[in-house]
């Protein structure tokens, strides 16, 4: 766009709904992204907690590995 051409209003509102849609999409992403990584930390508190659990995922990361 030319900076000395004057876009209508309603090219300017809809810009402006399609860039809020978009910044929605970006925030339900990010909600999802951030409840899943407090369930994967909850996880990872709870096997740390369990000394069986923890010596079995260890062991598992270790077959991964070789």
């Amino acid at each position: 766009m030319q900076d000395n051409i004057i876009q209508p209003i309603h090219l300017i509102a809809q810009e402006l709904s399609e860039k809020t849609v978009e910044l929605a999409h970006y925030r339900v992403a990010y909600l999802q992204l951030t409840e899943e990584v407090e369930e994967l930390k909850e996880l990872k508190e709870l096997i740390d907690s369990n000394k069986e659990l923890k010596e079995l995922v260890d062991e598992l990361k270790s077959k991964e590995e070789n």
